[in-house]
């Protein structure tokens, strides 16, 4: 394969990002899930797989690939997402890894983002946050198109931590998996990503259940309420057959899915009222 000056940039920064942080694997992070498969003689169990999609003002703003493999002793949930601006013309591009526990709190996060505006200027980002005991660690570095350094610890409660970043759709799974695992009707955990300036807190809490419409048909779904404190932004995050599907911002007096398992259902669903 002849790879042109451009890609050939984009993957030497990528290998910096990767050495700067200690993980040479963030070029094939980004790549993989475009061009390669692993090996099935090798290949984890797969617990869960799809695209989820992103809609905002009615208009399709992302679709991620996400797998989440079950590994010895743990999970490991890997996404490729493409986003397109809709204020400003830009592409965005993010891979990520997040290594779980076997109750799916999370022990290290990884992620690459490259960014490409209409007038051709590139930004790259890679960075990485680990947890050990009750502290979590983060390291980011933008390498292109100037260096920039960003660092951040922090010391976390005694709650489950999980990764809730909006352009990582389907952390939404993860944080229902966990959820399952605690067997509880309502339960508060910890949340964080990279860039996070503190740790928040968000509760979730059983809803009775509810129908849901999509083209074709309707189905019941199982439901939870998740605030996110101390605002109380307020989602309603749907279930079938024990998976979650999609998010609707209650909160707003909405009822059509901003988030949504697009595999599934390719033109959305909402809830019925």
């Amino acid at each position: 394969m002849v790879l042109s000056e451009r890609s050939r940039l984009i993957a030497a920064i990528l290998i910096g990002i990767g050495l700067l942080l200690g993980i040479g694997s963030i070029p094939t992070a980004v790549f993989a899930l475009r061009s390669t498969k692993a090996p099935a003689a090798v290949a984890p169990p797969v617990l869960e797989q799809g695209v989820f999609a992103r809609v905002l003002r009615g208009q399709l703003a992302g679709k991620e690939a996400f797998t989440l493999l079950q590994h010895e002793g743990g999970f490991e949930l890997i996404t490729n997402a493409e986003f397109q601006g809709q204020t400003e013309e830009f592409e965005q591009r993010l891979a990520t890894s997040l290594s779980l526990d076997a109750d799916f709190q999370l022990q290290r996060y990884r992620l690459v983002q490259i960014v490409e505006y209409g007038d051709g200027t590139l930004e790259l980002m890679g960075g990485q946050l680990t947890v050990s005991g009750d502290r979590a660690q983060s390291q980011v570095r933008w390498t292109h198109p100037e260096p920039y350094e960003w660092d951040q610890a922090w010391t976390l409660p005694d709650l489950p931590l999980v990764v809730l970043q909006p352009n990582v759709m389907s952390s939404f799974s993860v944080l229902v998996r966990l959820f399952q695992s605690l067997g509880a009707e309502e339960a508060v955990v910890a949340y964080l990503h990279p860039f996070q300036e503190e740790v928040r807190t968000a509760r979730l809490r059983r809803l009775d259940p509810v129908t849901i419409t999509f083209e074709g048909g309707e189905a019941k779904a199982d439901r939870l309420e998740l605030v996110f404190e101390p605002a109380g932004e307020t989602l309603e995050i749907l279930l079938k057959d024990g998976e979650f599907i999609g998010a609707v911002a209650a909160g707003f007096g909405e009822d059509r899915a901003f988030l949504f398992r697009w595999d599934l259902f390719p033109e959305g669903f909402s809830v019925k009222r």
